[in-house]
């Protein structure tokens, strides 16, 4: 039986979730400079991205795949983009919310 598991896992492909996890890094140096009112829609940024990894990879490492990331040196103009693309990809997820009930996120039209 285990190994029938196994054979099966090992056929099924790992998503790749470096995005999301550089997406946990960028927005976890964000929390900690966050102030109070700034924290709680970086908190729920970063459990969106974390279930996202735990749904494609769910043997990852988060805590150490997100600290190796943050020491790995990178360029201003290299975050920004990796911000950039975080943003976008959030900015997507809220106007899927807001199109289920504009009321959920105090949205009154999505563009």
């Amino acid at each position: 039986m285990w190994i029938a598991v196994a054979l099966i896992q090992a056929a099924v492909p790992v998503a790749s979730v470096d995005d999301d996890l550089r997406c946990t890094a960028i927005l976890s140096q964000q929390l900690e400079a966050a102030g109070e009112g700034e924290r709680g829609p970086i908190t729920a940024a970063m459990m969106y991205f974390v279930g996202r990894i735990q749904g494609a990879a769910p043997m990852t490492d988060i805590p150490e795949a997100v600290d190796k990331l943050r020491k790995t040196p990178s360029t201003k103009a290299q975050t920004d983009a990796i911000r950039t693309g975080c943003a976008t990809r959030l900015l997507q997820q809220a106007r899927t919310f807001a199109a289920i009930d504009p009321a959920a996120l105090r949205v009154e039209t999505v563009e």
